[in-house]
């Protein structure tokens, strides 16, 4: 086997198990009451949903370059778990952008993809622009 050859397996490899990884941890969010999965999903859907939806755009990528190298059953697998796992990624980012369009709140993006702290995730402003946090799963005001 050549150099060639297994450097597009691992690609390969590395392309399925990344889509399929997202995909389950989108799966368990949008079906919680599969065991273990359903809440490995539903914990890090709900901190982590711009992530999850970034995610899944890399292994679409890593999917068109496993199609480059001429991998074109794998290609097609990677691509297909990726852009479901975007597809499910959506569902809670719309119900976000929604639910904060409701209540007149905007949503700060770039505060969402980079808070520190887990128990205290920066989730939007209020109409008169005071935030609010998600802490212990209900939102708070506060600073």
């Amino acid at each position: 086997m050549n150099s060639e050859m297994t450097r597009r397996r691992i690609i390969a490899v590395v392309a399925i198990v990344w889509a399929a990884g997202v995909f389950l941890i989108v799966l368990g969010a949008l079906f919680p009451s599969i065991p273990l999965l359903g809440l490995l999903g539903t914990i890090v859907e709900s901190f982590l949903s711009l992530q999850i939806l970034i995610l899944g755009v890399i292994g679409a990528l890593l999917a068109g370059a496993v199609w480059q190298l001429g991998s074109r059953r794998s290609a097609a697998l990677a691509a297909t778990l990726a852009i479901l796992a975007m597809i499910g990624a959506l569902v809670p980012l719309l119900s976000l952008t929604r639910a904060a369009s409701r209540y007149g709140a905007s949503i700060s993006w770039p505060d969402h993809l980079t808070s520190r702290e887990i128990g205290r995730l920066p989730f939007c402003a209020r109409a008169d622009d005071a935030p609010w946090w998600l802490s212990e799963g209900r939102a708070k005001h506060g600073g």
